[in-house]
């Protein structure tokens, strides 16, 4: 593995930026931790399922350990993704139950999540969210319901969840565009409820970013930084230019996570 080299102490670095650690195994967390300190990098983002998907080790005493190991390198946990990974059996449209039994599950993710002291959480998840034979209108109305409790959770957890695009590339049939994401959004109108704006599905989707974000700007909570399929992050001068221009446009001031 090549590091990049530190920066100089006269080195502007954005206070925004966070990296996801889907990026990198477990066993290197250690030498990625000192790599974000040598870079001024401050902020990062994990999975909570990454090594494992028993909800019984989603605990206190995991967040504690791992702020503890944080605290040395002066970084903080800001956010969780990857929800409902390793967890095929959560689906949103399955029934009542089912349901419910994904509710619970992530409203103890929210427990995990203020004893860690991260503050929003990505709800990505295109499996989870198939709605298979129900029409798109019938799985919206289920679907009102379910993120309207979600919301209401999430507000009491004093978190903001934020519901990301899953295009059909990835296997989705539901909120497979920004316009999906955003109706879907718009619908619950609820404070604690937002959209993350995805790099790599709107890569994907071959959307424009000036129709996506100025329209919606209020909505923006989060922005990963992706390549689809979740390859290795490559330079995009046009898309990328375009973006941070559109960021700066709308004061945006919230994080821009790196995904890969």
């Amino acid at each position: 593995m090549s590091f990049a080299k530190p920066l100089s102490k006269s080195a502007k670095v954005m206070a925004n930026i966070a990296i996801s650690n889907l990026a990198w195994e477990a066993d290197n967390d250690e030498q990625i931790y000192k790599l974000m300190n040598s870079l001024q990098v401050r902020f990062l983002e994990i999975s909570p399922f990454r090594e494992s998907s028993a909800l019984d080790e989603i605990s206190y005493k995991q967040a504690h350990n791992l702020k503890r190991k944080l605290k040395k390198y002066d970084i903080q946990t800001i956010a969780l993704q990857a929800l409902l990974f390793r967890h095929p059996e959560l689906i949103i449209f399955k029934d009542e139950a089912t349901r419910k039994k994904t509710l619970n599950h992530l409203v103890k993710i929210m427990d995990f999540a203020n004893e860690i002291g991260a503050k929003t959480m990505i709800l990505g998840s295109p499996k989870n969210k198939l709605r298979g034979k129900k029409t798109y209108k019938k799985a919206f109305d289920i679907a009102v319901i379910f993120f309207q409790q979600l919301a209401q959770k999430s507000k009491e957890h004093e978190l903001t969840i934020c519901l990301e695009t899953t295009p059909v590339l990835y296997g989705a049939d539901f909120t497979r565009n920004s316009n999906e994401t955003i109706a879907m959004v718009k619908a619950i109108n609820h404070p604690a409820f937002k959209f993350n704006f995805d790099r790599g599905a709107m890569m994907t989707n071959k959307e424009e970013i000036t129709e996506v974000i100025p329209p919606n700007a209020q909505l923006l909570d989060h922005v990963h930084i992706s390549e689809p399929y979740l390859r290795p992050l490559h330079y995009d001068p046009i898309f990328d230019c375009a973006l941070a221009k559109t960021l700066k446009a709308i004061h945006y001031k919230g994080f821009i996570s790196v995904e890969m």
